[in-house]
């Protein structure tokens, strides 16, 4: 953002903003454990060990609190569409 753009915002939308990249770099820092950094601990340590997890490296950045209410809208969609894959022959 240039600072015209800057100084046009409002303090809702650049804390929404703020937050937008509060986000995004949550998610890159949890794709990067997962794809990245754990797997190469994993693959270069030896025998016998304990499994690195991204959870493990990033615990912060896993726990996500989420109503009840939302985890039954959840579960309730990913029903719904695995009976409408499986009805099209696309799913498991």
């Amino acid at each position: 953002m240039s600072g015209a753009e800057i100084a046009e915002c409002t303090p809702w939308e650049i804390e929404k903003r703020l937050d937008g990249y509060a986000r995004r770099m949550k998610y890159k820092r949890m794709f990067t454990a997962s794809f990245v950094t754990a797997p190469i601990i994993n693959g270069g340590m030896r025998a016998p060990k304990k499994i690195i997890t991204a959870q493990k490296l990033l615990p912060d950045d896993f726990k996500e609190e989420i109503s009840e209410e939302k985890r039954q809208e959840i579960a309730a969609l990913v029903k719904t569409e695995s009976a409408r894959r499986r009805k099209n022959g696309g799913g498991r």
